[in-house]
């Protein structure tokens, strides 16, 4: 069947979610949890629902469904804000760490009993000294047994792949979409459309 064009864009949809799925990977190591995934998934609201209204002839009430976008938008600019305090706060901290190593913001376990359990086993070495999160300490030995370094790397990296993502995930609905209706009458007539039954079933004609 000559059905290419709708089969491109649900191998394109799939496609950018990979990207999106990757480049979150790494931004979670530059940037944190929280941030990555508010902006990532507000974006994926954001601009999904707005291609996906339009993609549908504009079928939905505009004042019912814009107004909740509006809402993941404002959430997009207030993460980047958080971002921006994060990375200011990690500068301070790093900056701090020589003062904060000498005093020795941690605590070595107490009980011998888990000393014996608790070891070093990377390194082999005697009780594992917990510093406490948040600190200069906890930022340096999440660095070392992290496999993404980012010590010395701009963390505006990692806000660009987080904006990455976000786009990648909103082109992923309606990929899948144009993919089942054929929007832009890329079929020819009486060529079937791809039907979405689940997420267990791959996409059949129709």
């Amino acid at each position: 069947m000559d059905n290419w064009s709708s089969v491109l864009f649900a191998m394109a949809g799939g496609v950018v979610l990979s990207l999106g799925n990757l480049s979150t990977q790494y931004a979670w190591a530059f940037v944190g949890l929280s941030v990555v995934e508010v902006i990532s998934s507000s974006m994926t609201v954001v601009i999904g629902t707005t291609l996906n209204y339009f993609l549908d002839g504009k079928i939905n009430k505009a004042e019912i469904l814009f107004p909740g976008v509006g809402c993941f938008l404002v959430a997009v600019c207030l993460a980047s804000a958080v971002h921006s305090s994060n990375a200011a706060d990690y500068k301070a901290k790093l900056s701090s760490w020589p003062i904060d190593n000498e005093t020795g913001k941690g605590t070595v376990l107490p009980s011998a009993s888990e000393e014996a359990v608790l070891k070093d086993r990377e390194n082999g070495g005697g009780p594992i000294r917990k510093a406490k999160a948040g600190t200069a300490t906890f930022l340096i030995e999440l660095e070392k047994r992290r496999s993404i370094k980012v010590f010395g790397k701009s963390m505006f990296i990692g806000l660009t792949l987080t904006f990455f993502a976000g786009v990648c995930f909103s082109l992923f609905s309606p990929a899948f979409n144009l993919a089942t209706n054929d929007q832009w009458h890329t079929l020819k007539q009486g060529v079937p459309k791809l039907l979405w039954e689940s997420p267990n079933r791959p996409l059949r004609p129709i």
